[in-house]
């Protein structure tokens, strides 16, 4: 019932963000009474913040995975990038302003984990980079690593996004993950030795 719950709210949270949706609400979709929801979330704050960590879980087991595989580090390393960054972007950015807004205390923890999983796993790549002589060793890894952050996190921000004039938005790739190949192209062009 737990899982089942999370599962539920994460959709109800990403929908309709988490302001606008109530334990009631919740209770209702899933058929419970709401005293029996309690018995799972003792509040609506402690229900995100599973949601959210059930996210992460998600995403650390994906990139854990594929920093494991024995392949070309250039193909690893944009899987890695492709991958982080879609998944990241697939959280609407409205609801993530809600959570800034309206649960500043689950905001700190997404906060620390864009910290430990974006700038640890990215050093790690490029640590590894380094290792097999595929990037430059001159390189400012931390530079590196904190655009990638800073591009991931302003594409997802919607108010960015409504800055570039139409004429260069229809010049934009359609998808999420057509955005992030060719960012992570972008990026290992500039950093690569070749």
């Amino acid at each position: 019932m737990k899982n089942k719950i999370i599962e539920v709210a994460r959709k109800e949270f990403s929908t309709y963000g988490y302001s606008k949706v109530s334990m009631s609400n919740l209770a209702t979709k899933l058929a419970i009474s709401k005293k029996t929801f309690y018995q799972y979330f003792e509040s609506k704050e402690a229900l995100l913040l599973a949601t959210v960590n059930e996210f992460v879980r998600d995403l650390k087991e994906g990139l854990s995975a594929l920093m494991k595989e024995e392949i070309d580090f250039s193909i690893k390393a944009k899987k890695v990038l492709s991958f982080a960054g879609t998944k990241i972007s697939s959280i609407n950015s409205f609801f993530l302003d809600d959570i800034r807004q309206n649960a500043p205390q689950v905001w700190q923890v997404i906060q620390q984990v864009k910290v430990d999983i974006v700038f640890k796993l990215g050093t790690e790549l490029m640590d590894e980079g380094i290792k097999v002589g595929v990037i430059r060793k001159d390189i400012n890894k931390i530079l590196v690593v904190t655009l990638y952050a800073s591009a991931v996190e302003t594409i997802i921000t919607h108010d960015f996004t409504r800055q570039i004039p139409q004429a260069m938005l229809k010049e934009m790739p359609y998808s999420t993950a057509a955005i992030f190949d060719g960012l992570v192209d972008i990026i290992f062009k500039g950093i690569s030795k070749n």
